[in-house]
């Protein structure tokens, strides 16, 4: 199996889903500068759009 760097107990394993597709990432950068002799200024932003993002959740175990 794969090494999760995750804290586990002896009760639990991650177990993956092949059905599951990668992630998709698209991110817009922009800014503008100027440059006015004594006056200068700046302003940049950004933003990301996370698609399938790939995490994992605890599923309980069924006491025998």
């Amino acid at each position: 199996g794969v090494f999760v760097g995750v804290l586990q107990s002896g009760f639990s394993r991650l177990i993956g889903d092949p059905t599951i597709g990668p992630e998709k990432l698209w991110q817009i950068d922009a800014a503008l500068r100027g440059d006015h002799g004594r006056l200068r200024w700046a302003a940049t932003g950004f933003h990301s759009f996370i698609n399938d993002y790939i995490t994992y959740r605890g599923v309980a175990a069924a006491a025998p």
